[in-house]
């Protein structure tokens, strides 16, 4: 999984889409979004922009995640883009919580309610990573399919580590098609001594065929960096720039 660096000043270290020519297979996206208690914490208004830029303002970590999904589903429409989209719930365990739907309007509503699934009394612990896989291979078919590209994009914001991995098998299954990748948008705060732990643990999840993007930024630039992360992200991943490591 590639890391991209989000907090720094130079430019010319910031990835680029390769400009090459393949066929725009459609995608099923499915968005896994943290929805731990700690989604609820304050994220400080960004520095830069004018008084027009929603970013100035005081909002919390899903609050500011559900603005940039919308946007994501909206400027991808705008494209003409032929994609789905799917919503999973990371509580205690993953929860298939939104079918995949080309409904844009329905999608975006659905998007709208993930608020409601942020509830400050209950906090969840660690998550199952192995659940994640175990409801992307019951409610999606990846092993048997070309005509669909699957892209998770996992949104991350807990202060514990989640539980590595046990069962290969599923883990197998995704890192080895041709039709998948996982990116990861991990939030946190810079004190978490885990880290470098939850980044090995989640990077244990890309794939080996086609690697994801790893966005990782701490919630004092969160806002300005999931702008980033989200634009980004709106390319298709078989366009995108190889590196020397692949």
């Amino acid at each position: 999984m590639e890391l991209i660096e989000l907090e720094h000043d130079d430019v010319e270290k910031k990835p680029s889409l390769s400009i090459k020519f393949q066929k725009n297979i459609p995608r099923k996206i499915i968005f896994c979004i943290d929805v731990s208690n700690e989604m609820s914490r304050a994220l400080k208004p960004s520095a830069n922009g004018g008084v027009g830029n929603s970013n100035l303002y005081f909002n919390t970590v899903i609050e500011t995640v559900q603005r940039f999904l919308k946007r994501y589903v909206n400027i991808n429409t705008m494209l003409g883009s032929n994609d789905e989209y799917g919503i999973i719930l990371l509580e205690d365990e993953a929860q298939w919580w939104c079918d995949l739907t080309s409904d844009t309007d329905a999608i975006l509503k659905q998007l709208d309610r993930l608020h409601e699934k942020v509830i400050d009394n209950i906090q969840y612990g660690t998550f199952d990573l192995q659940s994640l896989y175990s409801v992307i291979d019951q409610n999606v078919n990846i092993r048997e399919t070309k005509d669909f590209f699957y892209q998770c994009i996992l949104v991350y914001a807990r202060t514990a580590k989640p539980t590595p991995l046990t069962n290969q098998f599923y883990r197998a299954q995704l890192r080895n098609s041709p039709m998948f990748t996982m990116d990861v948008i991990y939030l946190h705060e810079k004190s978490n001594v885990w880290r470098n732990d939850i980044y090995e643990i989640l990077n244990s999840m890309d794939s080996d065929v086609n690697p994801g993007w790893y966005f990782e930024t701490s919630l004092v630039t969160a806002m300005d960096n999931l702008a980033v992360a989200t634009t980004q992200l709106i390319g298709h991943p078989l366009q995108r720039k190889k590196t020397q490591h692949e």
